[in-house]
């Protein structure tokens, strides 16, 4: 009996140590846009609990609750894109999904910044990138 149960929790250490590996090399790739996605979210919030002071709303306890019900929803997106990206070899999906996050949250922190500040941020930000588009060249909408 001894016997069998030593070969049992050897190989139940086998498969828990096998899958804690494969776990972790999962993980470990994506574990910076975690980092980013949890940072931006808290700067969110920090910067939307000043806003609403300047406003002079209340603040309660069911939007503190959203930063943890947006923090586990992005990362389950963040892991769901990854499993894409692996199984189906689609690439850049996971780049384009915490781009897609970041961009989120940083365009609510700017809101939240021109609340607090008066500055347009946002204006600011979106005209130097129209600068950076081609204007339709006047020639080319001619005929010849």
């Amino acid at each position: 009996m001894r016997t069998t149960m030593n070969k049992f929790f050897t190989s139940l250490e086998a498969l828990l140590g096998a899958t804690f590996g494969a776990l972790i090399s999962f993980i470990t790739p994506i574990a910076p846009f975690f980092w980013l996605a949890i940072g931006l979210v808290v700067l969110d919030t920090i910067t939307g609990v000043i806003a609403a002071q300047k406003r002079k709303e209340k603040i309660n306890s069911r939007g503190f609750a959203r930063l943890l019900s947006k923090i586990v929803v992005y990362m389950a997106a963040i892991i769901g894109c990854r499993g894409v990206e692996m199984v189906l070899y689609v690439p850049n999906v996971t780049f384009l999904a915490v781009g897609a996050i970041a961009l989120t949250e940083l365009m609510s922190v700017l809101e939240n910044t021109r609340i607090v500040s008066g500055a347009n941020i946002t204006g600011v930000v979106g005209g130097l990138l129209s600068k950076f588009q081609k204007a339709p060249d006047k020639d080319e909408d001619k005929e010849e």
